[in-house]
């Protein structure tokens, strides 16, 4: 028989660092890192070797984003150039609320698969994550395997300088 968690809850601690860079061919540069820590409590439904859950957690989340783009652009003689170049740098730290749900399937009798999706809020920063799988043993994290989409929505990517 499964051994589910305890009265069907379950505490996480979770810390992460994401950092996303992209450079388009206009010579536009944006690069951003997410780092943030949170505590989670979780409720799974069923006693059976599939269990479905829900959760929620509270934290707090560090972004860096930086975007550089060229000025003074000019088509000379036939040639596109730049004679500088602009930079935007911001950084925030914000409490975080997150949610999340899921199924955690048996793999045996001590270890489980997860897949979830989660949807967290810090500051004007919301982020969307379906990892593809991860696999636990007992309480403690042995082994995760994350592809997120992730996207950060700033509530005005371009302000005025």
């Amino acid at each position: 028989m499964w051994d589910s968690s305890p009265h069907g809850w379950g505490i996480e601690l979770l810390a992460e660092t994401q950092k996303a860079n992209r450079h388009f061919d206009s010579d536009v540069l944006f690069d951003s890192t997410v780092t943030a820590a949170r505590a989670r409590l979780l409720k799974y439904f069923g006693g059976g070797r599939t269990q479905p859950y829900a959760g929620g957690s509270l934290g707090v989340t560090r972004i860096t984003s930086t975007r550089e783009s060229p000025t003074g652009c000019a088509l000379v003689n036939n040639v596109f150039t730049c004679t500088g170049r602009d930079m935007f740098r911001t950084e925030s730290t914000a409490g975080t609320l997150s949610g999340s749900a899921g199924v955690r399937i048996a793999v045996g009798n001590v270890m489980f698969v997860r897949p979830e999706f989660k949807l967290s809020k810090a500051g004007e920063h919301m982020r969307l994550g379906a990892p593809s799988r991860s696999a636990r043993r007992g309480s403690a994290s042995v082994l995760e395997f994350s592809r997120e989409s992730r996207r950060s929505f700033p509530s005005n990517p371009y302000p005025i300088q």
